[in-house]
């Protein structure tokens, strides 16, 4: 009787330990091939996916060793996105499917401690994933070197092509990106993904939420130089006052401001180019309330103040500034700056009808 209880007994012990190690080793080599398949679709273009895959997954422990892929592991094909089958070597190549194991055959099966004394040695373990790379997209905030924020701001998406933002109609497309660490504290939302940058890290807070993807970049973004027109308006130094109005065309400025009384008008399709501070607190009005006809072009390192508690309509491109996002108004558009900071309460809200300036082509794990 004490031999059979021994035997029951053991396989009790081996449910307990043996299973919670098999599921820990299993749960660690997903997300190794997860890891490996997304940063193996970031290679398929230039034919570097094998050597992503395998670097990725090295990178990954899987029960107490790191995960050894070889080339017949990772195969480059076509993801149907309507049949959701993947096939591989078939074209056009737009993924790339991941598999790893551990198994006694290649002398790295997960060891049982109580199963081997009723015969068990050990269990084989597999995984695979498929990653895409789907159609590129742009970004609603971009902070080149960081991104911190703070307090409860809320960035959504809407496209101004198919009419004004509503709440009700707001979208999930409102990615954040930086090449530095992206810090989000307080309770902001973000309803899109969260990309930091090679080797930096992300902090979300305890009240703050990504509706998306969180993910290291793979490869650096990269900040086009801002050329001035031929020909332009030299405002000088402005402030728009309490109702000003701007014709169609392009403008100079050593510093342009619109104070939190201040309304300013466009009447036309606007793009200004500062060698100075930007100031947006008060009211802008578009007469259709679509941001890309209100370029803003920081060619200076000045800082850059968006907020207030009025309506901000414009598209923010000052790559060597700091950029503040705050108040409690509603800021539409898109804002990109050498580090963005936000506060306050206000709800920032994504065009996705602006023309991409900075962009990403996402890998998706689909499979």
């Amino acid at each position: 009787m004490v031999l059979i209880l021994l035997v029951a007994l053991f396989a009790i012990c081996s449910l307990a330990v043996d299973y919670g190690r098999v599921q820990s080793a299993k749960t660690e080599l997903r997300a190794a091939v997860d890891a490996a398949a997304r940063y193996a679709a970031s290679g398929i273009s230039d034919g570097t996916a094998d050597d992503k895959a395998i670097l990725q997954a090295s990178k990954n422990p899987v029960n107490g060793s790191a995960l050894i892929l070889n080339a017949a592991d990772i195969d480059a094909g076509n993801w149907n996105a309507t049949t959701k089958v993947f096939t591989a070597s078939a074209t056009p190549l737009n993924a790339v499917r991941v598999r790893g194991s551990c198994t006694a055959a290649k002398g790295n099966a997960v060891p049982l401690a109580f199963a081997s004394i009723i015969g068990k040695d050990s269990c084989d373990i597999s995984a695979s994933a498929v990653a895409t790379k789907s159609q590129a997209i742009d970004y609603a905030l971009v902070g080149l070197d960081s991104i911190n924020m703070i307090g409860s701001s809320i960035v959504d998406s809407y496209n101004s092509d198919y009419g004004p933002y509503s709440s009700a109609g707001a979208k999930s497309n409102a990615s954040i990106a930086s090449n530095g660490d992206i810090g989000l504290n307080g309770s902001p939302q973000i309803k899109g993904d969260a990309d930091y940058g090679m080797g930096k890290s992300i902090t979300i807070g305890n009240a703050a939420a990504v509706t998306g993807t969180v993910s290291e970049l793979t490869e650096p973004l990269n900040s086009p130089a801002i050329k001035l027109p031929a020909s332009y308006t030299d405002l000088g130094s402005y402030s728009a006052g309490s109702n000003s109005v701007l014709t169609a065309g392009n403008y100079y400025a050593t510093s342009f401001s619109v104070s939190n009384k201040a309304k300013l008008t466009l009447s036309g399709d606007v793009t200004i180019y500062i060698n100075g501070p930007l100031s947006l607190q008060g009211n802008v009005v578009i007469s259709d309330g679509k941001p890309k006809r209100f370029g803003l072009r920081v060619i200076s390192g000045a800082a850059v103040s968006v907020g207030g508690n009025g309506s901000i309509i414009a598209d923010v491109y000052a790559p060597h500034s700091p950029l503040t996002i705050g108040g409690t108004g509603d800021v539409y558009g898109r804002y990109i700056g050498k580090s963005i900071s936000t506060s306050g309460t206000g709800r920032i809200h994504y065009d996705e009808a602006i023309p991409r300036l900075i962009r990403k082509s996402p890998i998706v794990l689909v499979e």
